[in-house]
């Protein structure tokens, strides 16, 4: 699945989510950096987490930061590997950062 990692996120008002101390208008934050930050956290779960699960996280976060480096817009990760990052989104992240990376991630999200 291709992923359009250079993508800028807005929240629900329409104005860019900015990365960093978030007080900086031209620091935007892109999907790719999202995604990299949801694979790099911890939660409590992950203390016992297996390494090999660990370490894919890492490489996967290492794919991201070379295609984002090398200023490509798209990431091409495994459909399993998208399932991952989603799942790290919604454990790491509030529903105001989620949402506009599933969105810009393609994702139906369903109407309320």
């Amino acid at each position: 699945m291709k992923l359009k990692i250079a993508d800028t996120l807005k929240n629900i008002k329409g104005e860019y989510i900015l990365s960093g101390d978030g007080k900086n208008p031209e620091n935007k934050a892109s999907l790719g950096e999202i995604c990299i930050e949801a694979l790099m956290r911890e939660t409590q779960a992950d203390a016992a987490a297996p390494s090999n699960l660990k370490v894919k996280r890492w490489l996967l976060s290492k794919k991201i930061q070379k295609a984002l480096d090398d200023k490509l817009e798209f990431v091409d990760i495994p459909a399993g590997d998208v399932d991952l990052i989603k799942d790290r989104m919604s454990k790491t992240f509030p529903v105001s950062i989620m949402g506009p990376c599933f969105e810009a991630m393609g994702e139906c999200l369903e109407e309320v």
